[in-house]
């Protein structure tokens, strides 16, 4: 295992949740394979559903851009990798670890070579149920009387360590680190909105399944001082040997204004409680999901007060805890 520090150019950096790690790697990837190539992973469409495509030109790999913060639509997906390495394409997937674990197990199942795959997995705190994100879009969109097109959730002009989402509505208002835009992040961070079953995730460990781990690298400001952070840092944990591959053709791509740089050490675990054990489930779990399975999504925002000061400051300082691996259950 390797572990590396990267930040992409600022115009990468500033679209990115972090340093810009994978929209580097993608475009490494296609210029190496040029017409020979698919890269899939989990976009923001039209309909406001977060769901994994497949790209095949250079123009369309920024469609990834960003932080999704809910479980994507993956149907068909499998079978479509399948085909391209049936067909001699290399393919680079990203996903959950949950997503890469299947997609190996479904190509075993049929019976298809993974020479040719190339995977990349998230530090995942969670995926959270998609209908939580349907039902608070479709919340915003009563509030404000238009159509929402697009959620950044991490809208990085006030910097990389912040949450801020950014809300777009079709009649061109922007709704920027406001209360309301701030809701589903509160939601998210309350630990509350998650997949059942990610809270015995199996994968929060360093036993991974991708070629390639990407996150952001916390705690990088005090364990790798002399790097400037500017808008964000990725972290990069290389797990295999196709992933020294993938650093390799990286390294030689590096812009002057890029950089790649290993760390030797373990102290990054202490920022990255997921690659320790699975997110912790709340005392208040089962309860709030009986509520909003009975009485809906602007019952639980009131009952569990992700509309209140005190509840913005709460799910503040628990992001925070979070984050920095100080979870505290007194905040349960």
């Amino acid at each position: 295992m390797k572990v590396f520090a990267f930040k992409g150019t600022p115009d990468i950096a500033e679209k990115s949740s972090s340093g810009g790690a994978f929209s580097k790697i993608a475009m490494s990837f296609a210029k190496q394979y040029s017409g020979n190539y698919s890269i899939y992973g989990a976009v923001w469409t039209r309909e406001n559903e977060v769901r994994h495509i497949k790209v095949t030109r250079l123009d369309e790999i920024e469609l990834f851009n960003g932080s999704k913060y809910t479980r994507s639509n993956i149907k068909g997906i499998y079978n479509s990798v399948a085909d391209d390495l049936i067909n001699e394409r290399k393919v680079l997937f990203s996903g959950t670890p949950c997503q890469g674990s299947g997609l190996i197990k479904y190509l075993e199942h049929v019976n298809v070579q993974t020479g040719n795959l190339f995977t990349i997995d998230i530090i995942c705190h969670g995926s959270p149920n998609p209908q939580i994100l349907r039902d608070y879009v479709a919340w915003l969109e009563k509030k404000y009387q238009s159509e929402v097109v697009k959620i950044s959730f991490r809208d990085k002009s006030v910097g990389w360590k912040r949450y801020p989402t950014k809300v777009y509505f079709k009649n061109g208002k922007v709704l920027r680190r406001s209360y309301n835009a701030q809701l589903y992040m509160r939601m998210y961070f309350s630990l509350l909105i998650l997949d059942k079953r990610c809270y015995s995730c199996r994968f929060s460990s360093l036993e991974r399944t991708g070629d390639i781990t990407l996150g952001d690298f916390w705690g990088v400001d005090k364990i790798m001082p002399e790097i400037p952070m500017g808008k964000g840092i990725s972290l990069m944990i290389v797990t295999s040997e196709k992933g020294n591959e993938i650093v390799e053709t990286l390294n030689k791509t590096l812009h002057e204004d890029e950089f790649l740089k290993e760390y030797v050490g373990d102290e990054f675990l202490n920022y990255q409680h997921n690659l320790n054990r699975p997110t912790e489930k709340p005392a208040l779990y089962e309860e709030f999901w009986m509520d909003y399975k009975k009485h809906g999504f602007e019952y639980v925002v009131k009952k569990y007060r992700f509309d209140t000061a005190k509840g913005r400051a709460k799910y503040f300082v628990k992001s925070l805890l979070i984050r920095f691996d100080y979870f505290d259950k007194r905040l349960s």
